[in-house]
């Protein structure tokens, strides 16, 4: 029994370090390199090379290494002839994907949620425009080919997230050149003061600190890159992230340090005493911001925890929480004001892809309770038995066999679950990726 566990991990080592052909990582690297020049050549010649190049690695089985691309860049990439050159990508990926599977199944699991979503789209969406409904469904469908065919493959996570890392990095360069930034005004310890908040090439900070913590936690529990090369990847990963500001990415990655640590049994002396290491320093990086306001992103970052501290001390939840706590409650007492039809099976637009509730135009920025206004109390249990269920599933995984595939998954939901406090992700494909993963 010892000997056949030491054989197939020994096979799973293999299969996770063979080396992609010459064909296909040049073509990767060519669409990465387009991508990275996004908003300094011209951009319709860069996705028609992009997406020339995706067209390429039909018979190769490596389309899917182009999907972190288009996860990161789904915006900047901009449109051609009228249609988005990620629904040329979404086109391309599913004709290489049907040409290529002998025999194409969606595991059982997810046809539920999948029909529900697709209940959803047909409902709500589709008076606004069917074209609109149709290509929401096409996108997570999309998500779900690339689960289920490629995905699945002993070696396929890992050579996924190695690319999804490099183009997260990417996107924060790419994010730079466009001018990937919030900027705003907000009192800070009693002053005005700009805040200049990074988003790389995402619509918010926050989605970017959702996407560069499981690149983190990726390059972590699949081990990817050599030791030294991902520690100075993980730390590049982490001085992109403060610039968000995003005070929701640091609370979720001050939870997620120790959940990680103790399931990879790395709870010991070593790891205590560099514990205190990183918080002193993070300690004094604190501390020389509070008296350095105006040094670039540090200062900003410095004053903003100091402000949300302040708060919390003084159970100013609203300030705390930067509106969501307001906005929640609304979405709560709409959801309590309707019928019990209404309750148990949703169909509201409170979602990423439309949101309208009467008065209320904004989505909640929690993904629970707008699951409730979205697809209903029935809906909701029924998304999550999947969820917790997929959840425990690669834990258990990882916890007998030390599947390092599966302990990835098992991180990657447990960011999507804390980032369902901060963000509506319902509709949105980037997001409902690693919901169904």
């Amino acid at each position: 029994m010892k000997t056949q566990m030491t054989m197939t991990k020994e096979h799973a080592f293999k299969e996770n370090n063979k080396k992609l052909p010459f064909y296909s990582s040049r073509l990767l690297l060519i669409i990465l390199l387009c991508a990275l020049a996004t908003g300094i050549l011209p951009q319709k010649i860069l996705s028609c090379i992009i997406l020339g190049a995706c067209f390429l690695l039909f018979g190769t089985k490596q389309i899917y290494l182009a999907f972190p691309v288009m996860l990161f860049y789904y915006a900047p990439l901009g449109q051609l002839a009228g249609m988005s050159v990620y629904r040329y990508f979404s086109i391309i990926f599913l004709l290489i994907a049907f040409c290529e599977a002998k025999n194409l199944k969606i595991q059982k699991k997810h046809i539920l949620p999948f029909f529900i979503f697709v209940v959803y789209c047909v409902i709500v969406v589709s008076p606004d425009g069917i074209r609109r409904a149709v290509f929401a469904i096409v996108d997570v469908f999309c998500v779900l080919v690339l689960i289920n065919h490629y995905l699945k493959k002993q070696g396929n996570l890992r050579r996924f997230f190695a690319v999804y890392a490099i183009t997260a990095i990417c996107s924060f360069i790419t994010g730079l050149v466009t001018g990937g930034y919030q900027d705003g005004y907000q009192i800070l310890d009693g002053q005005l003061v700009e805040l200049i908040r990074y988003i790389a090439t995402f619509e918010d900070p926050n989605y970017m600190g959702f996407f560069f913590t499981i690149a983190v936690f990726s390059l972590l529990s699949l081990k990817v890159f050599h030791s030294k090369l991902r520690i100075a990847f993980i730390l590049i990963l982490y001085a992109m992230m403060f610039s968000t500001l995003s005070i929701t990415m640091i609370v979720v990655n001050v939870i997620l340090w120790p959940i990680y640590l103790f399931f990879a049994k790395k709870l010991n002396l070593k790891t205590f005493l560099v514990i205190l290491v990183i918080l002193a320093i993070l300690a004094s990086l604190y501390f020389f911001g509070i008296s350095t306001p105006e040094f670039p992103v540090l200062g900003n970052l410095s004053l903003r925890i100091q402000d949300k501290l302040e708060s919390l001390f003084q159970n100013d939840f609203e300030s705390v929480t930067t509106g969501r706590t307001g906005l929640t409650l609304q979405h709560w007492e709409y959801f309590k004001s309707q019928s019990v039809f209404k309750m148990l099976v949703g169909m509201n637009a409170a979602s990423t892809i439309k949101t309208s509730l009467g008065e209320i135009k904004l989505a909640a920025h929690n993904e629970y309770v707008d699951l409730l206004l979205n697809i209903g109390i029935l809906g909701t249990l029924l998304y999550f038995v999947f969820f917790f269920s997929r959840t425990v599933q690669c834990l258990h995984l990882y916890k007998k066999e030390g599947d390092s595939a599966a302990f990835c998954i098992f991180m990657a939901k447990c960011v999507w679950l804390m980032y369902g406090l901060a963000l509506t992700m319902f509709g949105d494909y980037r997001f409902m990726f690693f919901f169904f993963l």
